[in-house]
């Protein structure tokens, strides 16, 4: 084998194993919400130990402060979206009235700023930069959970809150994979795209 061709195979399996990797942590997240019977409360439990078990060399700590400091980013973020629902309800209410202030509430608190306060803070738990890539990622993962959330009364929608995928399991899906593509981006996409 020639050198080059070595070189080419390396980057093949990298590129395949960060994809693996990538397409893994949101399936481990709904699987593990539907296969369990867990409240809410337990959500930022599983998101932080799939993503701080899926990405163990990628931490910038080593594994066991990655998985803890994984875990303090997912329950950071949730307590603090969970208590500006109430904060951001007495502000929005004065403005939209009570039941548009509480849907405009819980929106922001749950699908802005959570996914915003996760994505800042993973970033002190794994080396990824923010790129023209990244904040497209992060742009479309914020639009999607407003989507999703503003539609939820679609029939499909309660077909599947039916089956246990709510808001929030979908918030996950669409959270671990985006945390996912901002770890592995230099691998997937050409370092052209990136800058």
């Amino acid at each position: 084998m020639t050198p080059l061709t070595k070189s080419i195979v390396i980057k093949l399996i990298m590129r395949n194993y960060a994809l693996l990797k990538i397409i893994l942590a949101p399936i481990a997240c709904v699987l593990i919400i539907l296969s369990t019977q867990f409240g809410i409360e337990y959500y930022p439990l599983s998101f932080g130990l799939v993503i701080g078990f899926i990405n163990w060399n990628n931490h910038k700590y080593g594994l066991l402060i990655g998985i803890i400091l994984s875990l303090l980013a997912s329950y950071i973020s949730f307590f603090i979206a969970y208590f500006s629902v109430y904060l951001l309800f007495e502000v929005f209410k004065l403005f939209l009235g009570q039941d548009n202030g509480g849907v405009a509430a819980l929106m922001v608190s749950s699908f802005i700023l959570s996914p915003l306060l996760v994505f800042f803070l993973y970033k002190f738990v794994f080396n990824y930069s923010l790129t023209k890539i990244a904040k497209y990622i992060i742009f479309t993962s914020i639009l999607i959970l407003i989507i999703v959330f503003n539609f939820s009364d679609w029939q499909y929608f309660k077909f599947l809150k039916n089956t246990r995928l709510d808001h929030y399991t979908i918030w996950q899906i669409v959270m671990a994979l985006a945390i996912q593509l901002l770890i592995h981006q230099k691998v997937i996409w050409k370092k052209q795209k990136l800058e």
